[in-house]
């Protein structure tokens, strides 16, 4: 699909630079052109035309507008490229892994983490809730450490950045409250 909206751009660039090329003689007094919309416009079969095409026009410049201004997501990163292909991993699973690692330190309650992808490699965000009792910095940077070598390790990704954001201490996971 990328082909065909390469392709459109280039045949919407190439109209407008003649619809400029135009409108500049146009000013500088040349007249055929508009005798020729004249004539186009006041034959019955000629306006049909002339809105057909125009409506089709109008449906590419849509289409080359929405797909280019609509981000798709980063559903998978690239570990490794080798002689056999590719290999990548999707972000769900990473999540996992990130989970898996977190859950390992000492005084880690929950994490929700959030992973985004960089040419340099992923970076991790992770929203976390801790015990009470526990030292929240040290807690924190051996989060960070444990997580980044996990998933360098196990997974073969390059982490960049790693941050953790401690959202709640509490000793439960959901209160239930019963009046």
């Amino acid at each position: 699909m990328k082909v065909f909206n390469k392709f459109l751009a280039i045949i919407f660039s190439v109209l407008l630079a003649i619809i400029s090329l135009i409108t500049l003689f146009m000013a500088l007094g040349w007249t055929t052109p508009l005798d020729y919309l004249n004539s186009a416009f006041s034959s019955f079969n000629l306006r049909w035309i002339i809105g057909i095409t125009s409506v089709v026009i109008l449906i590419a410049a849509l289409n080359l507008f929405f797909v280019n201004f609509v981000s798709h997501p980063v559903t998978h990163t690239k570990i490794d490229q080798n002689d056999q292909g590719e290999i990548s991993i999707t972000l769900p699973a990473v999540e996992a892994l990130v989970k898996k690692a977190a859950f390992q330190i000492k005084g880690v309650r929950e994490v929700k983490p959030v992973i985004k992808c960089t040419p340099e490699g992923i970076a991790i965000f992770m929203r976390t809730g801790m015990q009470p009792g526990t030292v929240i910095p040290q807690s924190a940077q051996e989060l960070q450490a444990a997580v980044k070598a996990y998933l360098e390790q196990t997974a073969g990704l390059q982490v960049v950045e790693t941050k953790v954001l401690i959202t709640n201490v509490s000793s439960q996971e959901n209160k239930s409250r019963v009046d």
